[in-house]
């Protein structure tokens, strides 16, 4: 398996260009349908570089881990995210996420991560890891033998559930029951716009119906998350150890806090993300497991060997190493993430092709994560890959779930724990049969499972006891 590729050593020649039959629709047409088929069949007919328009917009797909590995690291010093540019013309996007460590550039983006990092470090989520696991246990309980459920469903709930107490300190019912409904709704206004490209750049005073419906969820939400920062900004600091609370008390070396409008831009921003990225990761994990009995009955016994009659702990994750291999090998295949882009600031040159400075620069973990060149069998399912060798000397940015540079994602801690943690405590409790057995990405913000994973429960074990406290 190569993992080498010499540059040539021709320079600052245009890069190869994906032709249109109708300029300024066929590629937006091709996107619109199958965005996934599109960024393989360029990738396939013409390399690691290649140019596009789509809706007049000039485009470039890098699929090197080289290069990028290279735009990763040179992000916030020669590149923009480009989110800038595209709230231009994105109405819901713009509306729900506003600035927040997704969208925001320059010192501004510097300021609010660092403020924001303490919230995420190892040991602070680690602090989570039992309304992780209670809320799994507590789900489990509703459960019985012959019953048929949808796995994304049930996965979307549980995630809510425990980003609203996380995030929130909050599991009133009414309080994150308005918070998810608004927030479906949106996800779903989103996806509308996402999908069309046309939709999205009407100016701002085009009420569609999909718009009108957005802002009334983004209102809910936005109530809710401004009663939850009145109640921190009143408790005396200490008080609560949800991350609303650490970002509320959080100062920059100047003294000064996050805005209002600052605190509910990160939350509406890492509450999305926490959400949907392993709502969509753990329902495909069922699906996987669904399909190969064999390699369920293996992670069954490994749950079972590691945590025996005890609930599952932040602690013995380590040893998980199969469960491990079978979420990198889902985050390998669905990414939920699976397409990131930058904007250089200057010219740049990748592979010896000149990108033109202000064009969208895509990179995709959907195309590099099934690179035959990285990966044997780069389709198939095989979480063994991560365990016997194979993937040891993989390039850097082969395998990017969560991005990289100083911008990669900063929950992805918390999000590993989480989709780990769940997976064991289902995994030590319930035996199924996979009904959707026909199953397909639906490319969104993340690759959903569609139609869903339906599945039919064949017995519900008993709830193991708590673990003990690890010794120190």
């Amino acid at each position: 398996m190569t993992t080498t590729d010499p540059r040539p050593t021709t320079i600052s020649t245009a890069a190869p260009r994906l032709r249109e039959r109708i300029p300024a629709v066929s590629h937006l047409r091709a996107f619109i349908r199958d965005p996934l088929a599109l960024f393989d069949g360029m990738h396939a007919s013409h390399g690691d570089v290649v140019e596009f328009f789509m809706a007049g917009d000039r485009w470039v797909l890098l699929s090197h881990p080289e290069d990028i590995e290279r735009v990763h690291l040179e992000t916030t010093r020669g590149y923009r995210k480009g989110y800038q540019e595209y709230k231009k013309i994105g109405y819901v996007f713009r509306h729900t996420l506003g600035n927040g460590l997704v969208t925001s550039e320059g010192s501004f983006w510097r300021t609010q991560r660092r403020l924001a990092q303490p919230a995420f470090h190892g040991r602070r989520i680690r602090g989570y890891a039992d309304v992780m696991v209670s809320y799994t246990q507590q789900m489990i309980d509703k459960w019985q033998p012959g019953q048929d459920f949808d796995m994304r469903i049930l996965m979307g709930g549980l995630t809510q559930r425990i980003a609203a107490m996380s995030f929130f300190g909050t599991d009133t019912e009414a309080e994150s029951s308005r918070a998810s409904k608004a927030l479906d709704k949106i996800m779903l206004g989103f996806n509308a716009e996402l999908a069309s490209m046309v939709l999205e750049r009407l100016p701002a005073f085009v009420r569609t119906p999909n718009r009108r419906r957005v802002d009334s969820a983004i209102a809910d939400f936005d109530d809710v998350v401004a009663e939850f920062v009145r109640n921190r900004r009143a408790a005396p600091e200490g008080t609560h150890s949800d991350l609303l609370a650490m970002l509320v008390e959080a100062r920059d070396d100047d003294g000064t806090q996050m805005t209002d409008q600052q605190l509910r831009d990160e939350l509406v921003t890492m509450y999305v993300a926490a959400q949907e990225t392993t709502t969509s990761t753990l329902a495909w994990i069922w699906y996987f497991l669904g399909r190969r009995p064999d390699l369920a009955r293996r992670v069954y016994d490994e749950v079972d060997e590691v945590f025996g009659g005890q609930s599952p702990t932040p602690e013995k994750l380590p040893q998980l190493k199969l469960l491990r291999a079978v979420v990198d090998e889902v985050l390998r295949l669905y990414p939920p993430a699976w397409r990131v882009f930058r904007v250089p600031e200057e010219d740049v040159e990748f592979r010896g092709f000149r990108v033109k400075a202000g064009t969208m620069v895509a990179m995709s973990q959907w195309v590099t994560h099934r690179d035959p060149r990285w990966f044997d069998k780069p389709t198939e399912f095989d979480p063994d890959r991560w365990l016997d060798g194979r993937t040891a000397k993989l390039p850097k940015y082969a395998y990017w779930p969560f991005g990289g540079g100083p911008r990669v994602c900063i929950g992805t801690g918390f999000a590993l724990m989480e989709i780990v943690l769940v997976a064991a405590t289902i995994a030590q409790r319930l035996r199924y049969t996979l009904l959707d057995t026909e199953v397909t990405p639906y490319p969104m913000i993340t690759l959903r499972p569609d139609p869903g994973v339906r599945v039919r429960a064949e017995s519900i074990a008993d709830a193991p006891t708590p673990a003990a406290d690890p010794v120190d």
